[in-house]
């Protein structure tokens, strides 16, 4: 199984880039929203760090059923890959050892710009995601979002000026994703 984690800041593209590689590709697209937001609407925004502890533990427990199940792959936005020193990519490799699964890292950035011109696009309504701009300038000065796993390739894209299907088509060249 191929594990395609797409990261990087609120607003950059993360979901969008998942839907076309999912469209191109065989791959199950887990956005990380469909859980945090259920999660969320249980435990407040003030609980953050449970909805976290859940989620993570839902997603390797997805993860390892997968490869159990030998998924061909699965496509995960996730914007906080740094957070706690890698704990969760950390444990996602631990779990998925006894299997065949490769990671693909995917980081994605933009210009600062054209993220505050995302933040507040329509398109973020429907999910529980940043949608301020008061709220981005915190978060970036808070969490990073920018460091990429150590002693991992991740294919690192700047999509200021690149369309989410190009971006897309790169992925799939570079982690040989034919469908």
């Amino acid at each position: 199984m191929k594990l395609i984690i797409i990261h990087g800041a609120p607003g950059v593209g993360k979901y969008t880039v998942a839907k076309e590689l999912e469209k191109s590709t065989n791959f199950k697209l887990l956005h990380i929203h469909s859980i945090y937001d259920f999660l969320e609407n249980i435990f407040g925004k003030e609980k953050y760090e449970v909805s976290l502890k859940i989620m993570n533990n839902m997603l390797l427990d997805i993860f390892e059923e997968a490869a159990k199940l030998k998924f061909e792959g699965i496509i995960l936005t996730y914007a906080t890959l740094a957070e706690d020193n890698f704990s969760f990519v950390k444990k996602l490799l631990k779990r998925l050892e006894k299997y065949k699964t490769d990671l693909c890292f995917v980081h994605l950035s933009c210009n600062m710009g054209e993220l505050r011109k995302r933040i507040l696009a329509n398109s973020r309504k429907k999910f529980k995601k940043t949608k301020n701009l008061k709220e981005l300038e915190y978060l970036l000065s808070i969490k990073d979002y920018g460091s990429t796993f150590p002693n991992s390739k991740t294919l690192e894209v700047d999509n200021t000026k690149i369309s989410p299907k190009k971006v897309a088509k790169k992925v799939i060249e570079h982690y040989l994703l034919n469908k």
